[in-house]
C-alpha cells in the first residue's frame, strides 16, 4: 500500500514465474500456422476423396466428403464452402430420400442461416426434419439448432425452443457440446455441422 492513496482504484498482481505473454502469443501464432497447415491438408486430402468418389460414380459418398470439406473451408474461412453444401445437394437430391439428403439439407439450413437468409434456412431445416421423420431417422439436432437460430434472427422467441430440443438431442447423443457452440457462436460449429445431423 501507498501512503496516501487509500481512495485510489488499484489492480494488485503476483508476480509469477514462466514465459511473458509475448512469448505466448509467439507461441501462439506458431500453433495457429501448424493447425492451418494440419487443416489444409486435411482439405486437399477431402478434395482428392471428392474426385475419387465422383470418378466411381459414389455420389452418396462425394457428397457426404463435401459436406466434411465445406467444415475445413469453414474453420479456414475459405468461401467455397458456401457453394459445396449447394453442389452437394445437386449431387444426391436426384437420387431420391436418404439420410445423405437429409445431412446435405441441414448443411444448406446452416449456409443460408449464416448468411442472412433465415427465411430460406427455416425451409431448409424443416424439409430436412420432415425427411428424417419419413425415414425414421432421428430428429437432426442441427436442423432444429439452425432453424431456431434463424427463427431468433426473425425476432420469433420459438427459436430459443429449437436450441434447446437441439441441445437436448445432441446432448442425447455425445454431441452436446458441439451445438451448444453452434447455438451461442452462430457459426458451423467448428467445422463440425455434419456431425450435429
Amino acid at each position: 500500500e501507498i501512503p496516501g492513496q487509500e481512495e485510489r482504484p488499484f489492480l494488485e498482481m503476483e508476480y509469477v514465474e514462466g514465459r511473458n505473454l509475448r512469448e505466448q502469443i509467439r507461441e501462439a501464432r506458431l500453433e495457429t500456422r501448424r493447425s492451418v497447415k494440419i487443416a489444409v491438408g486435411i482439405a486437399e486430402a477431402l478434395e482428392e476423396a471428392v474426385a475419387s468418389f465422383r470418378s466411381t460414380g459414389d455420389l452418396t459418398a462425394a457428397a457426404s466428403a463435401m459436406g466434411r470439406l465445406a467444415g475445413v473451408y469453414s474453420a479456414l474461412g475459405d468461401p467455397r464452402q458456401w457453394a459445396l453444401d449447394a453442389e452437394a445437394l445437386a449431387l444426391v437430391e436426384p437420387l431420391g430420400r436418404s439420410p445423405a439428403l437429409v445431412v446435405t439439407l441441414v448443411n444448406l439450413a446452416a449456409v443460408d442461416a449464416l448468411q442472412g437468409r433465415p427465411a430460406d434456412a427455416i425451409v431448409l431445416a424443416d424439409r430436412a426434419l420432415s425427411l428424417a421423420s419419413e425415414l425414421g431417422l432421428a430428429r437432426p439436432a442441427g436442423a432444429l439448432g439452425f432453424r431456431g437460430f434463424a427463427r431468433a434472427n426473425l425476432g420469433d422467441p420459438g427459436g430459443l425452443e429449437d436450441f434447446r430440443e437441439a441441445i437436448e438431442l445432441a446432448t442425447e447423443a455425445g454431441q452436446g457440446r458441439e451445438v451448444g457452440l453452434t447455438a451461442v457462436v452462430g457459426e458451423r460449429g467448428l467445422g463440425k455441422t455434419t456431425a450435429l445431423t
